[in-house]
């Protein structure tokens, strides 16, 4: 095998090892973009969950109210909020008023997570219908 052969072989491995090494890389910070967007997830859900066994007359007072994203498996702090958020927390309930029947009020709630991260400027929200329950 001459000099010249054995360079092409070297610069052809390296060329392949560094496409390798950038795949590696890539999966790396795609799994933790995902971590993320799971923790975002679990949160807005567990909140949602929370607020619909909270009475309906109370509802309202949740409105503006910011909540922490846990870790995973709950410890530690999992998100870190958007520079400048003003309470300092990743998520915040929304409670507005959708419909008044009568005496009877539907509410839009909307549950969601503004994290900086993995992702520069993740985002994730919920929004469902609450009115009493029967």
């Amino acid at each position: 095998m001459s000099l010249i052969e054995l360079m092409l072989v070297l610069a052809a491995a390296a060329a392949f090892i560094s496409a390798l090494l950038s795949g590696v890389v890539a999966l790396g910070s795609d799994r933790h973009v995902r971590e993320e967007r799971l923790l975002a997830f679990d949160a807005c859900t567990n909140v949602l969950e929370n607020l619909r066994q909270t009475p309906i007359a109370q509802l309202p007072a949740a409105n503006g109210r910011g909540f922490a994203v846990a870790g995973l498996n709950g410890s530690g702090v999992g998100l870190q909020p958007l520079p400048g958020d003003a309470d300092g927390l990743p998520g915040r309930i929304t409670v507005q008023t959708e419909r008044t029947y009568g005496t009877e009020v539907l509410y839009r709630v909307t549950v969601a997570v503004d994290w900086t991260g993995a992702s520069p400027n993740g985002h994730v929200h919920f929004t469902t219908l609450m009115g009493r329950r029967r």
